[in-house]
């Protein structure tokens, strides 16, 4: 039997046991090591949903997990194998995967219209795995996820050293994109959370500074400013933090149908703005980022606890509690 964490209602989720599935070819059988709690399976759990659009309950959930090959169909993969998993499993045949945004085509995601990743194992593609290092352990693996949401932000925003550069959210995407500009040699960047322990968390990671929104201090315009929040107060403040002909990048997932904009900001600055959903296929560069030295994504996983502790996970991801900045669900800690 399989244990898997279902969202069964507002603020409420639950262990429950499952018939195993079966494995086809070349899928792969994997014991989750670490499954990370995102900002959007928040959103499930303190709505069931986004804005108006809602989930049927139960609902399975996670899409952040490493763990070990323990069964395979697979000729790139054997059992032993320690690998981080790609939510996203595209059709190759649809329009979109032809024309290399994967992100875009249909196909299954993890929690969404495929199984989740909150529970003893789960059965996947082999074209979902990316190997490991020995060195990296499997909640560091399990950011690889949010890593590569970051990375691929920034293909689409085309930043580069030369950009100066606003964070606002710094949360495990907010941080993990700071570590990904920092790797690509961006040195101005600021960072703008309400939450002290996270900006006392960026500082530690390489933020030029880090500002409170609600403090009369603010971070200077640049020229690329992104959003990982996704709500009314941090998009008005990401406007005005654009300088002229820059780019706006939105990664927060809104717990709304709509946000407020000044258009009027936007328009004489003329400044772009740019949508992110998910990641294109980034996992395996997101791995060459972190496969020497793995130890700035250690750091953020603050609390990990086992499945039977889910309710407790998920409340202190929701408050923002303990000081947590990244929670995992590890199956093995039972």
């Amino acid at each position: 039997m399989n244990r898997r964490v279902l969202l069964t209602d507002i603020k409420e989720v639950t262990v429950v046991e499952e018939e195993n599935e079966t494995l086809k070819e070349n899928e792969v059988r994997v014991a989750i090591k670490a499954a990370g709690i995102c900002g959007s399976d928040l959103h499930y759990y303190r709505h069931g949903g986004l804005g108006s659009h809602k989930q049927k309950l139960p609902m399975q959930i996670g899409h952040e997990p490493a763990g070990e090959v323990i069964q395979s169909n697979s000729s790139h993969f054997k059992v032993g194998d320690r690998v981080a998993i790609e939510p996203s499993h595209p059709d190759l045949d649809d329009k979109w995967s032809l024309n290399g945004r994967h992100n875009l085509a249909s196909g299954t995601f993890m929690g969404a219209n495929a199984s989740g990743c909150m529970a003893d194992e789960v059965v996947v593609h082999e074209t979902q795995c990316v190997s490991i290092p020995d060195n990296m352990s499997y909640p560091a693996a399990s950011l690889l996820e949010p890593v590569a949401v970051g990375f691929h932000a920034i293909n689409r925003s085309n930043v580069t050293y030369q950009d100066t550069v606003t964070i606002f959210g710094c949360g495990p995407v907010g941080l993990c994109l700071l570590l990904c500009l920092k790797k690509i040699g961006v040195t101005n960047i600021y960072c703008v959370d309400p939450l002290q322990h996270r900006r006392d968390a960026a500082l530690k990671l390489g933020a030029s500074a880090a500002y409170d929104p609600t403090s009369h201090l603010h971070p200077p315009k640049c020229s690329v400013v992104f959003d990982v929040c996704g709500t009314n107060s941090s998009f008005d403040l990401c406007v005005k933090t654009c300088d002229t002909g820059s780019k706006l990048v939105i990664i927060g997932i809104p717990e709304t149908d709509s946000l407020e904009i000044n258009p009027h900001i936007l328009r004489t600055r003329e400044v772009d703005l740019i949508n992110i959903r998910r990641s294109d296929r980034t996992l395996h560069d997101s791995l060459k980022l972190f496969e020497n030295d793995s130890s700035e994504l250690d750091f953020l996983v603050t609390h990990e606890y086992p499945l039977s502790k889910c309710q407790k996970a998920f409340r202190v991801a929701c408050d923002y509690d303990d000081g947590v900045i990244k929670a995992v669900l590890n199956p093995s800690k039972e």
